[in-house]
């Protein structure tokens, strides 16, 4: 088990003017699940996903994050296992505007003091995983949208992290582009890897093999769907994110 959630609860603000975000919410999630967590704004799921990716501990229930309680961390064990166990993955990209792709995938590694020469074996092969060898000394001006997307999911994974958390991963994107990144996704899904994606859009939701609805703060629904992928673009095939990478990429093979 990955994520154990027990009637976690998240309230902010005291007295007369509190308001719950999150209420009595509880799921289980096991490694290697590709889940979608979705409701429209106001429903919590923003404060889910800052409950899931350690940057808040809830007011009341329990957390467990890969055998830790997380209400028990201090901002320092949090801090440690956000940066060694959990891949973002944001709307935004995220990149340093000044540095290549591959300096960009490097940033997890120098935070974590992983030597140059392995840095830049594991950072090159994250970039060829996704589709970018050719592309590791563009600057993030220099992609397209679908690109720095991808940039991003291989930062995300070069630290081989337990869990990839994606929050709106194609609100950028053009529906052709944003269709590429959740095959990817889905390709990582495939390979082992737990993937996590916050969306409001039903339709991105159907990507992943079990949705989470949400409503004012409780789980309306919890189902596994037949994930949809399709196969008008393929930037890596699932024997290369489990073969190219074992180190960052594959967890079917540790």
């Amino acid at each position: 088990m990955l994520i154990e959630a027990n009637a976690i609860t998240r309230r902010y603000g005291q007295g007369d003017i509190a308001v719950t975000a999150l209420d009595q919410v509880s799921f289980e999630i096991d490694a290697g699940e590709f889940v979608a967590i979705m409701g429209p704004s106001g429903s919590g799921k923003s404060t889910l996903m800052n409950l899931l990716g350690l940057l808040d501990r809830p007011t009341s229930g329990q957390l467990i994050f890969n055998g830790r309680d997380v209400g028990s961390l201090s901002h320092d064990q949090l801090a440690a296992s956000r940066n060694r166990d959990i891949g973002f993955v944001f709307q935004g990209y995220n990149l340093l505007p000044r540095h290549s792709a591959l300096e960009n995938v490097e940033i997890p590694l120098i935070y974590s003091g992983v030597g140059r020469k392995h840095r830049l074996q594991r950072s090159r092969a994250a970039l060829q995983a996704v589709g970018l060898s050719h592309r590791c000394d563009h600057g993030p001006t220099e992609l397209s949208g679908g690109e720095q997307q991808r940039v991003a999911i291989a930062r995300a994974l070069v630290s081989n992290p337990a869990l990839i958390l994606a929050d709106e991963p194609t609100g950028a994107l053009d529906s052709r582009t944003g269709t590429e990144i959740l095959d990817l996704f889905k390709r990582l899904h495939i390979a082992g890897r737990t993937v996590i994606m916050i969306t409001h859009d039903e339709n991105i939701a159907r990507h992943a093999a079990r949705i989470i609805k949400l409503k004012d703060g409780k789980v309306l629904s919890d189902t596994r769907a037949a994930p949809q992928c399709t196969d008008d673009a393929k930037p890596a095939p699932a024997d290369k994110l489990s073969g190219a990478m074992p180190h960052a990429l594959s967890k079917t093979q540790q």
